[in-house]
């Protein structure tokens, strides 16, 4: 039997994987910026319904005591998330949705990195290999043609393609890790009620930072947000829920076994990719997500 944060994570990456495909068609017709702007923007109010009903049904704890550490944690957390968004929609527009998605899957390797670095995390021999093999793959997604040359492997390590890819990653990995510390800061409560409390904040900091970079910097873009406000109510809903998701399984359990669970998506992304886009996976790409996700299982079954 699967324990719970199993299936909320299952739950989660499923409810990603339709947002990100209602992102990758908002790419069209909106900036970058504008569509992460309506990821959080939309989602805003569901996480305030979502936190109202668990509240209802609480014993009457609405607002958990909260540390000073708690509201450093959200902010880096809001700002991080906001950065791994970006670069990621950047990389839409780059390469093919699958491929898209893999390279931001070495936010598992970074995860335990930035665990080793800020909280102290051994690695384990098991655990570098699970490295050495994601960057391998890596490396491979990023072959310029496809080539398997040396020097057209290490040229398109380089590239922007690789860049956005692993600073997506980079965003998603710090932003859960904060995430997650945050949530532990709050000693009351349930979980849920605990991860809700930290989404509705994460969440509202983010809409303030964004609003406040286009009322100041593209307000033209707030415009086109409007006009396009039903596929962005879309984007919204399934954030939302999958953020309640990735919220909840991060307070129960390490981040470093979500992000695993969470490879997954690579597959979903792979179906999604070639029933809705119509995109084909080349024969180098598909080697290098599958060393990726060859990777994520020697990290959750040795590591």
């Amino acid at each position: 039997m699967l324990e719970l944060w199993v299936w909320i994570t299952l739950f989660a990456v499923v409810m990603q994987v339709i947002r990100h495909s209602l992102q990758k068609h908002l790419t069209a017709s909106m900036s970058p910026i504008g569509v992460v702007c309506v990821r959080f923007v939309f989602g805003l109010p569901f996480g305030f319904i979502y936190y109202g009903i668990l509240t209802y049904f609480s014993d009457g704890t609405l607002i958990p005591s909260t540390t000073f550490d708690f509201w450093v944690y959200c902010f880096c957390a809001a700002l991080t998330q906001i950065l791994g968004t970006l670069f990621l929609i950047l990389l839409f527009r780059q390469r093919n949705f699958a491929v898209g998605i893999t390279y931001t899957k070495t936010e598992i390797m970074q995860s335990a990195l930035l665990g080793l670095v800020l909280v102290g995390d051994q690695i384990s021999l098991a655990g570098y290999v699970a490295i050495a093999i994601s960057m391998a793959g890596v490396m491979i997604l990023s072959a310029v043609g496809g080539k398997f040359d040396l020097n057209s492997i290490l040229t398109g390590l380089f590239t922007r393609v690789a860049v956005y890819g692993l600073l997506s990653g980079f965003g998603t990995a710090s932003a859960s890790v904060f995430i997650r510390a945050a949530a532990l800061e709050l000693t009351e409560a349930g979980f849920l009620l605990r991860a809700g409390f930290v989404l509705v904040i994460v969440l509202s900091i983010e809409v303030c930072l964004i609003v406040f970079y286009l009322t100041f910097q593209d307000k033209s873009e707030t415009q086109n947000i409007i006009e396009r406000w039903k596929p962005s109510l879309m984007v919204g809903i399934f954030s939302a829920l999958g953020s309640v998701g990735w919220f909840s399984a991060m307070t129960l359990e390490r981040v470093a076994y979500v992000k695993t669970v969470s490879q997954l998506e690579v597959i979903f992304s792979i179906i999604v990719s070639y029933l809705i886009f119509k995109e084909r996976t080349q024969v180098h790409e598909f080697i290098g997500m599958s060393l990726v996700v060859i990777a994520i299982f020697v990290l959750l079954l040795v590591a």
